[in-house]
């Protein structure tokens, strides 16, 4: 029964060889792994302690004590047709055996030539349809140059799993996955770097097949060593893609995108899901996602990620010449490219605290979410701390004016928690879109000189932007105004929200009609320099029903002009 034994680990150690790929066999097995180095692996079952060693193509049964085995020192085919013959007890050293000559068969191997390493390989694609990278010579250690060995790893892996082991690989970048429904999956040791000298316009990884998951590992944009534009850390350029659980590391331009330079434009893409990845200073932009240029996107999800940019490159200077502008960015620009279902839910964001040295135009932004032709994006339970803009849903980049419509429809921004972003909460232009359950926290920073800066909690920004809901959300401390209107804005619903310690409560702009104002709470610090709970200009056929507005200087501030009329007020509660 011994010798039974160990012909099992000889079976399970050509399975697994030294570099250890298949150690799930062995454990089924019920083996354990304790030492493996060079042509030597020992292994332990029931007690009994056994070596293998090869030489010469041969292998050799060490027994406890290092003593051969008789009869031992045998070609691993025999071994393995010897199994299949002496051990009819159990079925999985069968199986194994079995397995195992079948692996050699395939290999074409003739039995004087047989080495583990061989059998590993062929054995492993053969059971698992798997490709492991320690069967490529790759360096691995973060000095060589490993771009054309990994490149024919990724193609010869074709739609295959590619398991990429410990090890920091130096690539160029430009690295192709072309096989339909591959996966890629990197140990938690693993490090894609990109070499200082990559080329310019490029990106570390291209997805061109669909239907392909890359999992794990770090990918390491290494920016402080790039002199070239690197465009992404992953550019996806098909559908059906799923990225979850990378780390990407000091990023250059995107981390993840459908841009592509050399393309000259972005990829039509569909079904692309980025969850439960970690974002750690990234250089531009962290998730860039686009429509133009006759492209479409559709049915995106973000959601589960970490974005940690507190040291991401500073505003003014940048490093390299690029600034950090937005965490996540979801961007049309352009009349013949369309966006639809985008879901940006459940992300945690962290980005640098503007002291008020940072110049006035640039925005640094937690979620963007811009342009025209733009339906059904989702932005719910994410919390985002610091920065200039917590969650921006607008027609055009940094308020610029509408080139051809108004902005996103039908989007909903729910449940967020948005704290000490020093211009706004949220600012939102478009069409029936809503605003729900979001809580504002301490918006607003204090600059060099001691003061605090100008914010808003909820902003509806723009012109002629109608149909808006916001209700049931709550905007606290230091705020200039809890929610602002801006001009020529009709036929929006402002209920049920909480607003506190803030200078105003609710502000509408000019020319604004139709908008109901009911059931909603302003609760004022009269330390602040002046306090007005609604604050209307120039504006008509505002119902005002159901509110409570407490120690403010002004309860209500009508700013009346010629053309202003229809103002109903009833039902007011002022207290304190």
């Amino acid at each position: 029964m011994f010798f039974q034994t160990t012909i099992r680990k000889t079976i399970t150690g050509i399975m697994q060889s030294a570099d250890g790929f298949t150690e799930p066999i062995a454990r089924a097995l019920g083996l354990r792994v304790r030492t493996a180095s060079g042509n030597k692996l020992e292994l332990t079952h029931d007690d009994n302690q056994a070596t293998i060693e090869s030489s010469a193509g041969a292998l050799e049964l060490k027994a406890p004590g290092g003593v051969i085995l008789p009869n031992s020192t045998v070609s691993a085919a025999k071994l393995a047709a010897d199994a299949v013959e002496t051990d009819k007890i159990n079925a999985l050293a069968v199986t194994a055996a079995k397995l195992a000559a079948d692996a050699v068969e395939t290999a074409k191997i003739k039995d004087d030539s047989v080495t583990e390493s061989k059998i590993s390989t062929a054995l492993s694609k053969k059971i698992n349809h798997n490709v492991f990278s320690v069967d490529f010579p790759l360096a691995g250690d973060g000095l060589t140059d490993d771009t054309s060995v990994f490149q024919q790893m990724l193609t010869l892996s074709g739609s295959k799993t590619l398991y990429v082991m410990d090890g920091t690989y130096l690539v160029n970048g430009g690295l192709i996955v072309s096989g339909n429904g591959s996966k890629i999956i990197m140990s938690d040791q693993c490090i894609i770097k990109l070499n200082s000298a990559a080329a310019g316009n490029i990106s570390v990884f291209k997805v061109t097949g669909s239907d392909v998951t890359i999992t794990g590992g770090v990918i390491d944009g290494n920016r402080s060593e790039q002199t070239q534009n690197v465009i992404n850390s992953i550019t996806v350029a098909a559908n059906g893609c799923t990225i979850h659980g990378i780390h990407f590391v000091n990023g250059k331009w995107y981390d993840i995108g459908n841009y592509d330079h050399d393309a000259n434009g972005e990829y039509s893409i569909s079904q692309l899901t980025i969850d439960s990845c970690t974002f750690t200073n990234s250089g531009r932009t962290g998730v860039m996602i686009r429509a133009r240029s006759l492209s479409t996107v559709n049915d995106v999800i973000i959601k589960g990620n970490r974005f940690d940019c507190s040291d991401s490159p500073n505003l003014q200077t940048g490093l390299n010449g690029y600034n950090l502008d937005c965490c996540i960015k979801v961007i049309n620009t352009t009349v013949d490219g369309k966006i639809k279902h985008v879901s940006i839910t459940d992300n945690h964001i962290t980005m640098r605290i503007n002291d008020g040295t940072e110049p006035e135009p640039e925005y640094l932004q937690g979620i963007e979410v811009s342009g025209d032709y733009i339906e059904g994006v989702l932005i719910d339970g994410n919390n985002i701390y610091n920065g200039c803009i917590g969650i921006s849903v607008v027609s055009t980049p940094n308020n610029e004016p509408a080139s051809a419509g108004t902005g996103p429809v039908n989007a909903i921004i729910s449940n967020n928690s948005i704290t000490g972003s020093n211009y706004w909460g949220i600012e939102c232009q478009g069409n029936g879109n809503t605003i729900s359950g979001n809580v504002m926290d301490s918006l607003g920073v204090s600059t060099v000189d001691g003061t605090w800066s100008d914010s808003i909690g909820v902003w509806l920004s723009g012109h002629h932007v109608t149909e808006i809901t916001v209700i049931g959300n709550t905007v606290l401390n230091y705020a200039s105004a809890g929610i602002m209107i801006g001009h020529s804005q009709s036929n929006h619903v402002i209920s049920g929200n909480v607003v506190r310690n803030t200078n105003r409560g609710i502000e509408l702009g000019y020319n604004d009609s139709d908008i109901v104002i009911n059931n909603n709470v302003i609760d004022l610090d009269t330390d602040l320099t002046s306090g007005q709970c609604l604050y209307l200009k120039e504006s008509y056929n505002i119902s005002i029903t159901g509110n409570v507005f407490k120690r403010a200087d002004v309860a209500i501030f009508l700013l009346i002009w010629d053309n202003t009329e229809g103002v109903t007020v009833d039902n007011i509660s002022i207290t304190g």
